[in-house]
């Protein structure tokens, strides 16, 4: 062997130990510089959905949290923690569905009084219909967006006197369930901008069917709508009904004055006067004084209405 041939050996070998070496520590390094890279990325706490979020759902607390982003995949939409609050948006509807651990923006939710929240809020088939109400009948304002409610109505009814020589009429004051598990779709409460106080409104926007809006309609002509708050617990269900069960009309429910205080007198005009049932197939007709309380010729009540 010539000693060119030597040569040519050795540098051969001195190249791929030299490209060995080299490639090892670029491994190394890479390694090495991984987790700095990784641990050294700023994020930011963006608000997230933690939950599938449906559109036309109304915001609760649980339907939010806040999860670290990384910065350099943020979009202007985001909502931060650092200038927004899970408050802020708790009562306000998705317009647009949200997955869970999705970001969500100003663009998929709206709040009560801007454009389109109703036609967000409502579901397919449904009616938005508006109720008068003050702090009384109002429940005081403590009742908010996503309770679910009944509806009653007071009204004044004039009554003809049993004995049939007397042919004048009593006023009695009567108070009916016109509606059951109605969702409350927004409350007209407002907040002073500079003693930051909230000040009751004077109506309650809820969620009916077409018929049920007719039923309201006219119970806010014939006297005084009231609501009565429903317990958001599935385990007593009343009358067979649970939030997700929808509204129901119910007008068999219904109390008398008398039935309140002792020193009314009954329908007729008989203190005396027992009430008594009377059942006819699947017809019930309640009896005070000789006067058909709830039948087809109650002064209020339709004959199809009677369960």
């Amino acid at each position: 062997m010539n000693i060119r041939m030597i040569l040519l050996v050795v540098a051969a070998i001195f190249v791929a130990g030299l490209t060995a070496i080299l490639a090892r520590n670029f491994l190394l390094q890479s390694q090495t510089d991984a987790p700095i890279q990784a641990a050294s990325q700023e994020t930011t706490r963006v608000l997230v959905a933690s939950q599938n979020l449906p559109m036309g759902r109304i915001l609760e607390f649980g339907d939010l949290s806040w999860q670290d982003w990384p910065e350099n995949n943020m979009n202007s939409n985001y909502l931060l923690e650092e200038t927004t609050t899970i408050e802020e948006l708790v009562g306000k509807v998705v317009r647009y569905g949200v997955t869970a651990g999705e970001p969500v923006t100003e663009l998929r939710v709206v709040g009560p009084g801007e454009r389109g929240f109703l036609a967000a809020v409502v579901a397919p088939g449904m009616r938005a219909v508006t109720v008068s109400v003050d702090r009384q009948t109002g429940l005081a304002g403590f009742v908010f967006p996503g309770d679910r409610v009944d509806l009653i109505l007071t009204h004044t009814l004039k009554v003809e006197k049993i004995d049939p020589n007397d042919k004048s009429k009593e006023e009695h004051q009567a108070s009916t369930t016109v509606l059951q598990n109605v969702r409350v779709l927004a409350v007209d409460t407002r907040t002073d901008d500079l003693e930051k106080t909230p000040e009751l409104g004077k109506s309650v926007t809820i969620e009916v069917n077409p018929e049920m809006a007719e039923r309201v309609a006219v119970a806010q002509s014939m006297g005084q709508v009231s609501l009565s708050l429903r317990s958001v617990t599935h385990n007593n269900r009343n009358a067979g009904l649970a939030p997700e069960d929808g509204p129901r009309a119910l007008t068999s429910s219904f109390t008398w004055d008398f039935n309140v205080s002792q020193l009314v007198n009954p329908v007729g005009g008989r203190q005396d006067s027992g009430m008594i049932t009377v059942a006819r197939g699947d017809q019930v007709v309640t009896m005070a004084g000789g006067v058909p309380l709830n039948a087809s010729d109650s002064p209020f009540l339709n004959e199809e209405e009677v369960d």
